[in-house]
């Protein structure tokens, strides 16, 4: 299992996502027939084929396992563990995605705080969460700013920009 496991990780690295899919499907099977479905193994594997669905575009199907997966670690492993807050860091991200910004940073918030809390500012870990949640709300301040451009542009068709009147009088008072 373990051997199967870890050539659908290589296949993940090598970007060869549609084989690992498969071979991550096949040994999440047999973990939950041998192991059970709460095994910290088999949530690995579940963990693992989560992040393959995302990079496949199947941010639904990742969002599903990322949240059973962070429900069941949270109970059998606690809130704190290391791979709980992996597994919510993933869920984040597969919020990215479908541009669930406001969730999204909710549970990147959420994470970075308790593995800076557990682990140190400076982890591998604490440092990739850190840095999704800054592109998390990167993306959400262009996603503000062109709301209101746009509300601003469909508002008041007619009207001159008003930043513009008000530099343009500064402008004209001064000799």
């Amino acid at each position: 299992l373990s051997a199967m496991h870890n050539h659908a990780q290589m296949l993940g690295l090598m970007k060869r996502y549609s084989e690992a899919q498969t071979l991550y499907t096949q040994t999440l099977e047999i973990k939950r027939r041998t192991l059970g479905a709460e095994h910290p193994f088999t949530l690995n594997t579940r963990h693992n084929l989560a992040n393959i669905l995302l990079r496949l575009g199947k941010a639904r199907e990742a969002e599903a396992i990322n949240r059973d997966v962070l429900t069941i670690r949270r109970r059998v492993i606690g809130p704190h563990h290391p791979s709980t807050l992996k597994t919510q860091a993933n869920l984040g991200r597969t919020l990215i995605r479908q541009r669930r910004l406001d969730e999204a940073e909710t549970e990147l918030q959420a994470a970075w705080t308790a593995q800076v809390a557990h682990r140190g500012e400076s982890h591998s870990d604490t440092l990739a969460t850190k840095r999704t949640l800054d592109h998390c709300l990167a993306l959400s301040a262009r996603q503000s700013r062109t709301r209101f451009v746009g509300i601003r542009k469909t508002s008041k068709p007619n009207q001159k920009n008003p930043e513009k009147q008000i530099a343009n009088q500064k402008t004209a008072s001064h000799p």
